[in-house]
């Protein structure tokens, strides 16, 4: 049970951060009044995890790895096209 402690410890920099984007994206893609919800996101993001942390054997936690790798590349992937696509359309003055 430390163990667990110890990784959310770890992460919850990276909770906090993810949590805040959520919110953002919730805020801007919905266009709603209140935001400020960032809270209830890390807590969201964090019971997600928790049974991911408590694995004990790591051969079930390489395929999570697996999947964060492949989700990665999938998002760099995303951000490189955009970006270029944006490129091809300025106007050249």
């Amino acid at each position: 049970m430390c163990l667990v402690f110890a990784q959310l410890s770890c992460c919850i920099c990276y909770t906090i951060f993810l949590g805040q984007q959520i919110d953002l994206l919730v805020c801007d893609s919905m266009m709603v009044a209140d935001c400020g919800f960032w809270r209830f996101y890390a807590v969201l993001i964090t019971l997600t995890l928790l049974p991911v942390f408590m694995l004990k054997n790591l051969r079930y936690k390489s395929y999570f790895s697996t999947f964060a790798n492949v989700m990665t590349v999938l998002a760099l992937s995303f951000i490189l096209f955009y970006s270029f696509s944006i490129i091809a359309n300025r106007k050249v003055e």
